[in-house]
């Protein structure tokens, strides 16, 4: 049972970072851990009171939230000046390799996209 939120099953049990003595759900464990790192560089989203902190890629020592990091993610590669070969966007989430053509990328609404349609060549539903 997790000392924390008293949770009878979780995908992973952690030591306790306040007692060791006691396990806590995977789930609590990112929160103490969050805790820890303190607030958000940018917004400053207490880690307190969230389950994800990630460590600044461009800031150091920073700290971001979930959605702090992902402006991060985008403001990286749109400075990395990468396009998307399909559409021509420099934004995404994910930007994924193309396996046609060597070193040229493609967003993640164009890599599903093309996903469905080899799906549909080869004709079935599932990607």
């Amino acid at each position: 049972v997790c000392s924390e939120c008293e949770t009878k099953e979780t995908s992973r049990w952690c030591a306790n970072r306040d007692d060791a003595d006691k396990p806590v759900c995977q789930v609590y464990y990112k929160r103490q851990l969050a805790a820890s790192c303190g607030k958000c560089f940018e917004c400053g989203t207490d880690g307190a009171n969230t389950s994800q902190l990630v460590r600044s890629k461009l800031q150091k020592g920073a700290w971001y939230c979930g959605p702090c990091s992902k402006r991060e993610e985008l403001a990286i590669e749109t400075a990395a000046g990468t396009t998307c070969m399909d559409c021509g966007t420099h934004t995404t989430i994910k930007w994924f390799d193309c396996k046609d053509e060597s070193g040229n990328k493609m967003c993640q609404h164009c890599h599903n996209k093309n996903q469905l349609d080899d799906a549909a060549a080869a004709g079935t539903t599932c990607v």
